[in-house]
């Protein structure tokens, strides 16, 4: 009997622990307990979901009126990060980053710091990506 329930606790870990961590790609592939797109309503690509106005519209959906405000953004392999407009170390990242363009004095804080927006462009910052990179992607 303990060893069966020793072989049910980890089962039930190893679910905890690594069903979560499974990637998704362009939001449609994870856990079942996440209720994302069909993979059939999936872009095959970056270019096909920056057009593709339904994938959008789910995605959008997901996210509706959560608090604190959430965010999606999608890198060429289609995975997903999720930013939140709490202040965390990508926030102050965006701190960072404005006192060495001079946009801050050394002390200063952008209240603006913790906008997803702003945590999404100094993610980009940090990944080095190009205007050019983001040329094939249509916007709506």
């Amino acid at each position: 009997m303990r060893k069966l329930l020793f072989i049910v606790i980890l089962g039930v870990l190893a679910w905890v622990f690594v069903v979560p961590s499974c990637s998704t790609k362009f939001g449609c592939e994870s856990a079942p307990a996440v209720a994302n797109a069909d993979d059939r309503d999936c872009p095959s690509d970056i270019e096909d979901a920056g057009s593709d106005a339904e994938w959008a519209a789910a995605r959008l959906e997901e996210i509706k009126g959560q608090k604190p405000t959430v965010g999606l953004a999608y890198d060429d392999e289609g995975t997903e990060q999720r930013y939140d407009s709490r202040k965390d170390a990508t926030a102050a990242r965006v701190n960072e980053i404005l006192r060495e363009l001079g946009v801050l004095p050394p002390r200063g804080y952008a209240s603006t710091a913790s906008d997803v927006e702003m945590k999404v462009a100094a993610d980009m910052r940090d990944g080095e990506v190009e205007s050019d990179d983001l040329d094939n992607v249509h916007r709506r």
